[in-house]
Protein backbone atom coordinates (compact mmCIF):
# COMPACT_ATOMS: atom_id res chain seq x y z
CA UNK A 1 0.00 0.00 0.00
CA UNK A 2 1.19 3.73 -0.64
CA UNK A 3 0.96 6.56 0.94
CA UNK A 4 -1.43 9.39 -0.34
CA UNK A 5 -2.19 13.22 1.36
CA UNK A 6 -4.15 15.76 0.87
CA UNK A 7 -2.89 19.59 0.04
CA UNK A 8 -3.94 23.22 -0.69
CA UNK A 9 -5.00 23.16 -4.39
CA UNK A 10 -4.63 26.59 -6.10
CA UNK A 11 -7.18 25.86 -8.68
CA UNK A 12 -9.38 28.33 -10.92
CA UNK A 13 -12.80 29.60 -9.86
CA UNK A 14 -15.41 27.81 -11.15
CA UNK A 15 -16.57 30.42 -13.25
CA UNK A 16 -13.20 31.34 -14.66
CA UNK A 17 -11.63 27.51 -14.84
CA UNK A 18 -12.68 27.44 -18.24
CA UNK A 19 -10.83 30.33 -19.71
CA UNK A 20 -7.70 29.28 -16.93
CA UNK A 21 -7.72 25.98 -17.97
CA UNK A 22 -4.97 24.57 -20.99
CA UNK A 23 -3.39 21.32 -22.83
CA UNK A 24 -0.31 20.49 -20.56
CA UNK A 25 3.01 22.60 -21.75
CA UNK A 26 4.65 20.05 -23.63
CA UNK A 27 2.11 18.44 -26.28
CA UNK A 28 2.33 21.89 -27.76
CA UNK A 29 5.15 24.07 -29.09
CA UNK A 30 5.75 28.76 -27.87
CA UNK A 31 3.73 29.71 -30.79
CA UNK A 32 0.92 27.20 -30.66
CA UNK A 33 0.36 28.44 -26.93
CA UNK A 34 0.98 31.93 -28.34
CA UNK A 35 -2.14 31.46 -30.35
CA UNK A 36 -4.51 30.08 -27.74
CA UNK A 37 -3.11 32.99 -25.34
CA UNK A 38 -4.12 35.44 -27.55
CA UNK A 39 -7.43 33.71 -27.57
CA UNK A 40 -7.78 32.77 -24.03
CA UNK A 41 -5.82 35.55 -22.19
CA UNK A 42 -6.35 34.19 -18.94
CA UNK A 43 -4.50 30.65 -20.39
CA UNK A 44 -2.73 28.48 -17.40
CA UNK A 45 -0.50 28.81 -20.54
CA UNK A 46 0.82 31.93 -19.50
CA UNK A 47 2.42 30.11 -16.07
CA UNK A 48 3.32 26.92 -17.57
CA UNK A 49 4.42 27.96 -20.44
CA UNK A 50 5.18 31.45 -20.13
CA UNK A 51 7.54 31.70 -22.91
CA UNK A 52 4.71 32.35 -25.31
CA UNK A 53 4.80 35.88 -23.68
CA UNK A 54 7.88 36.45 -26.04
CA UNK A 55 9.42 36.48 -28.92
CA UNK A 56 10.98 33.39 -30.52
CA UNK A 57 14.53 34.27 -29.76
CA UNK A 58 14.06 33.67 -26.10
CA UNK A 59 15.54 30.68 -24.42
CA UNK A 60 12.57 28.62 -22.58
CA UNK A 61 14.84 27.70 -19.95
CA UNK A 62 15.72 30.91 -18.81
CA UNK A 63 15.40 32.97 -15.53
CA UNK A 64 13.07 35.56 -17.33
CA UNK A 65 10.66 33.15 -18.57
CA UNK A 66 10.77 31.59 -14.96
CA UNK A 67 10.33 34.96 -13.51
CA UNK A 68 7.56 35.77 -15.54
CA UNK A 69 5.66 32.43 -15.24
CA UNK A 70 6.06 33.45 -11.15
CA UNK A 71 4.54 36.60 -11.83
CA UNK A 72 1.80 35.65 -13.75
CA UNK A 73 0.61 33.05 -11.43
CA UNK A 74 0.81 35.67 -8.42
CA UNK A 75 -1.31 38.08 -11.01
CA UNK A 76 -3.98 35.12 -11.44
CA UNK A 77 -4.35 34.50 -7.51
CA UNK A 78 -4.74 38.58 -6.85
CA UNK A 79 -6.95 39.04 -9.88
CA UNK A 80 -8.88 36.37 -8.32
CA UNK A 81 -8.94 34.10 -11.43
CA UNK A 82 -7.23 31.31 -8.46
CA UNK A 83 -7.87 30.47 -5.28
CA UNK A 84 -6.09 28.51 -2.50
CA UNK A 85 -8.14 26.05 -0.29
CA UNK A 86 -7.65 27.07 3.63
CA UNK A 87 -6.91 23.42 3.97
CA UNK A 88 -5.52 20.19 2.58
CA UNK A 89 -8.34 18.36 0.43
CA UNK A 90 -7.96 15.53 -2.21
CA UNK A 91 -9.72 16.54 -5.73
CA UNK A 92 -11.50 14.24 -7.95
CA UNK A 93 -11.34 15.15 -11.46
CA UNK A 94 -12.93 13.31 -14.55
CA UNK A 95 -12.39 13.87 -18.08
CA UNK A 96 -15.11 12.83 -20.25
CA UNK A 97 -15.36 12.58 -23.56
CA UNK A 98 -18.06 11.05 -26.18
CA UNK A 99 -19.12 9.14 -23.83
CA UNK A 100 -15.57 7.30 -22.19
CA UNK A 101 -15.02 8.76 -18.34
CA UNK A 102 -11.57 8.55 -16.94
CA UNK A 103 -11.57 9.74 -13.21
CA UNK A 104 -8.82 10.13 -10.67
CA UNK A 105 -7.67 11.50 -7.79
CA UNK A 106 -5.61 14.70 -6.87
CA UNK A 107 -3.43 14.24 -4.27
CA UNK A 108 -0.06 14.17 -3.28
CA UNK A 109 2.66 10.84 -2.92
CA UNK A 110 5.54 10.15 -1.41
CA UNK A 111 8.42 10.55 -3.33
CA UNK A 112 9.95 7.36 -0.97
CA UNK A 113 6.89 5.10 -2.32
CA UNK A 114 8.45 6.21 -5.98
CA UNK A 115 12.11 5.18 -5.09
CA UNK A 116 11.24 2.04 -3.34
CA UNK A 117 9.27 0.88 -6.43
CA UNK A 118 5.90 0.86 -4.68
CA UNK A 119 5.03 3.61 -7.29
CA UNK A 120 6.03 2.00 -10.92
CA UNK A 121 7.75 4.26 -13.80
CA UNK A 122 6.28 4.43 -16.84
CA UNK A 123 8.46 5.88 -19.04
CA UNK A 124 11.81 7.63 -19.27
CA UNK A 125 11.96 11.72 -19.02
CA UNK A 126 14.92 13.22 -20.36
CA UNK A 127 17.27 14.94 -17.42
CA UNK A 128 16.56 17.72 -19.54
CA UNK A 129 12.53 18.08 -19.01
CA UNK A 130 13.15 16.84 -15.67
CA UNK A 131 15.63 19.94 -15.19
CA UNK A 132 13.20 22.70 -16.61
CA UNK A 133 10.30 21.28 -14.70
CA UNK A 134 12.27 21.27 -11.09
CA UNK A 135 13.36 25.08 -12.09
CA UNK A 136 9.77 25.74 -12.83
CA UNK A 137 8.69 24.97 -9.40
CA UNK A 138 11.40 26.62 -7.69
CA UNK A 139 10.95 29.87 -9.21
CA UNK A 140 7.08 29.42 -8.71
CA UNK A 141 7.58 28.03 -5.42
CA UNK A 142 5.02 25.41 -6.32
CA UNK A 143 3.92 22.17 -8.46
CA UNK A 144 1.39 23.18 -11.29
CA UNK A 145 1.11 20.42 -13.15
CA UNK A 146 0.46 17.41 -12.86
CA UNK A 147 1.96 14.13 -12.38
CA UNK A 148 -0.59 11.16 -13.64
CA UNK A 149 -0.38 7.71 -12.13
CA UNK A 150 -2.66 4.38 -13.00
CA UNK A 151 -3.71 1.84 -10.63
CA UNK A 152 -5.29 -1.68 -11.69
CA UNK A 153 -8.83 -1.83 -11.44
CA UNK A 154 -10.45 -1.81 -7.95
CA UNK A 155 -13.61 -1.84 -6.83
CA UNK A 156 -13.11 0.01 -3.62
CA UNK A 157 -11.60 2.85 -5.36
CA UNK A 158 -14.43 2.88 -8.28
CA UNK A 159 -17.31 2.61 -5.18
CA UNK A 160 -15.12 5.36 -3.48
CA UNK A 161 -15.01 7.57 -6.75
CA UNK A 162 -18.86 6.63 -7.30
CA UNK A 163 -19.81 7.62 -3.61
CA UNK A 164 -17.80 11.25 -3.74
CA UNK A 165 -19.08 12.20 -6.99
CA UNK A 166 -22.68 11.35 -6.51
CA UNK A 167 -23.28 14.90 -6.04
CA UNK A 168 -22.40 18.10 -8.66
CA UNK A 169 -18.96 18.85 -9.08
CA UNK A 170 -17.64 22.79 -7.89
CA UNK A 171 -16.45 22.45 -11.02
CA UNK A 172 -17.82 22.25 -14.44
CA UNK A 173 -16.94 22.84 -17.88
CA UNK A 174 -16.17 21.64 -21.56
CA UNK A 175 -13.00 22.81 -23.42
CA UNK A 176 -12.59 23.92 -27.09
CA UNK A 177 -11.80 20.07 -27.73
CA UNK A 178 -14.85 18.55 -26.77
CA UNK A 179 -13.95 16.97 -23.55
CA UNK A 180 -15.73 18.18 -20.18
CA UNK A 181 -13.75 18.96 -17.00
CA UNK A 182 -15.41 18.13 -13.39
CA UNK A 183 -13.97 18.61 -10.38
CA UNK A 184 -14.67 17.79 -7.12
CA UNK A 185 -13.29 18.77 -3.07
CA UNK A 186 -13.04 16.38 -0.91
CA UNK A 187 -12.81 18.22 2.10
CA UNK A 188 -13.59 15.55 4.39
CA UNK A 189 -10.44 13.58 4.94
CA UNK A 190 -11.94 10.58 6.49
CA UNK A 191 -13.60 9.46 3.17
CA UNK A 192 -10.24 8.69 2.10
CA UNK A 193 -8.07 6.08 4.07
CA UNK A 194 -4.46 6.48 3.70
Amino acid sequence: MFNVFPFRGLRPIPEKAAEVASPPYDVLNAQEAKVIVRKHPNSFLRINKAECEFDGRIDPHSETVYQNAKENLLLFMENGLMIQDEKPCFYIYRLTINDQCQTGLCCVMSIKDYEIGLIKKHEYTRPDKVEDRANHIEYLEAQVGPVFSIFRNNSEISDLFAQLTHVDPETSFTSDDGVTHDLWVVKNQSIIKE
